[in-house]
């Protein structure tokens, strides 16, 4: 039989074919997208609801937070921001989402498609929950409250340096001072001896340590694989989110935290409670370790100073809160040496500034889970749809806090303040995958703060800073630059 097409012909209708059929996929993927998918019923942006790309570019916009306001402002409570995710701004799905699953609930997991690691994970990056808590019960000793105890005397030495550091910067030197990284120099110096047994002396040097200026970077690049998984084009484009130079960075990073971690263990079990001193006996790897080490710094070092910057910008703007914590403090402070974790305990107008900072400029949010087949505010979600409750919308919802946009830390002070108080401390989420170090994290702010305000009156070099215009904002905000000029009480 003779053929009835050409070769000519055939290489004509074979592409044609392909794309004939690619059309009718995308065709038909967008009719059930829109109208059939089991998220089809909820608002949202309709290119976000037939492609991840709409998250990826929000994602990695550095407007995260700002986007999620106005998606959620245009379109509700529950919106889709991606085929398969659904994003929620109200308290209880706050609670229903990453709370401890009472009432015969079943848990919300970490999906694979946010928190997959390119080595090998830290506490925060462990999926599976049973290891995740074996992980937890090894290293919760080092955050006990016995341990917090010996603790505060290594906070009380980096901060009192850096209080030495500031008075030779602005008194002797007559600098303005990035008060961004003076707070990254100090949260990392402090984090840096509880988990390294050895500080990283930048507060002496008042110069950034290179291991902790490229930390957020490193971060960022850990979690691509997430992304790449739920968006695989990328990797064509993989080349603009983590070039040569990057990827370097990243391998410098992890080789220098082994160098770390294998001194500590060469220290032992050291006398003081350290983070590690209880897990040095064979229960981790050197590179599992050096994972948890990196977690620790962004989660416990990072955070902190991204909140104390806000804090400090939002005094420098708000002289009447200003002048009342100063009240606050000179009222019960003779000495510096009076201040520590039990003496700011018993400050309730530091403990409310810290608590609007946390609120108005929280280090993280949107942490992604898994609905295991649940409900979320009353409202049943499938087994396999990734959910979020987006804190840094919750916190400015005029719903929950009156004035949202307002610093005033007397809101939780004085009832007369409408509010809803299940948010409190919602930078550390709550339930079996709740952060380890709250406690820590209020102590240290609270020093921090109480020693600076002791010591020094301050103002922003530009007193209209917009911090959230200034600073990337992703899942973990990326501090920018906050020039202060501080002026010191008294010898």
């Amino acid at each position: 039989m003779f053929s009835v097409f050409s070769d000519t012909e055939y290489y004509i209708l074979i592409p044609g074919a392909v794309v004939a059929s690619l059309i009718a996929y995308a065709v038909g993927w967008v009719v059930y997208a829109l109208w059939f998918h089991p998220l089809a019923r909820y608002p949202g942006p309709r290119f976000a609801a037939i492609s991840n790309i709409w998250y990826a570019w929000s994602w990695t916009s550095g407007r995260w937070p700002t986007i999620m306001k106005e998606t959620h402002d245009k379109y509700g409570d529950i919106v889709r921001i991606a085929p398969n995710d659904l994003s929620f701004i109200t308290p209880q799905a706050f609670k229903d989402i990453y709370g401890h699953p009472v009432k015969g609930r079943k848990l919300f997991l970490k999906p694979e498609i946010f928190w997959k690691t390119l080595s090998v994970p830290g506490i925060l990056f462990i999926m599976d929950p049973k290891e995740a808590q074996e992980k937890r019960d090894l290293l919760s000793p080092g955050f006990s409250p016995k341990a917090l105890r010996t603790q505060e005397s290594v906070i009380q030495n980096y901060t009192d340096q850096l209080v030495e550091t500031i008075t030779r910067l602005s008194v002797k030197e007559n600098k303005t001072i990035d008060i961004s990284d003076a707070f990254n120099w100090v949260t990392f110096d402090i984090l840096g001896e509880l988990a390294f047994g050895e500080s990283f002396e930048a507060v002496k040097n008042a110069k950034t340590h290179f291991w902790t200026s490229v930390i957020t970077s490193a971060n960022f690049i850990s979690i691509l694989p997430g992304l790449l998984m739920r968006l695989p084009i990328l990797k064509l484009a993989s080349p603009w989110f983590m070039t040569k130079e990057q990827e370097g960075i990243y391998d410098m990073h992890r080789r220098l935290t082994m160098e770390k971690i294998r001194k500590r263990i060469e220290l032992g079990d050291l006398a003081k409670d350290d983070f590690f001193s209880h897990v040095l006996k064979g229960e981790m790897s050197e590179e599992e370790l050096a994972s948890q080490a990196s977690t620790f710094m962004v989660a416990g070092a990072e955070t902190i100073a991204i909140v104390l910057t806000g804090i400090t910008v939002f005094l420098g703007q708000n002289k009447r809160t200003f002048d009342e914590l100063k009240a606050e403090i000179f009222s019960a402070f003779k000495d510096t040496a009076e201040i520590d974790g039990e003496s700011t305990s018993r400050l309730p107008y530091l403990k409310a500034v810290v608590e609007e900072g946390l609120r108005l400029f929280p280090p993280v949010s949107g942490l992604p889970r898994v609905s295991p087949g649940e409900t979320i505010d009353g409202e049943y979600i499938p087994e396999g749809v990734i959910v979020m409750a987006e804190t840094r919308v919750m916190g400015r919802d005029k719903r929950n806090f009156s004035d949202p946009d307002t610093f005033k830390p007397e809101r939780w002070i004085d009832e007369k303040h409408t509010m809803d108080r299940r948010l409190t401390n919602l930078m550390f989420y709550m339930g079996p995958r709740g952060c380890m170090g709250m406690q820590m994290a209020h102590v240290e702010m609270r020093m921090i703060l109480a020693k600076l305000v002791f010591a020094f009156d301050w103002e922003l070099v530009d007193p209209k800073y917009d911090l959230l215009r200034e600073c990337r904002q992703l899942v973990q905000t990326q501090r920018a630059a906050v020039p202060v000029r501080f002026s010191p009480r008294c010898a």
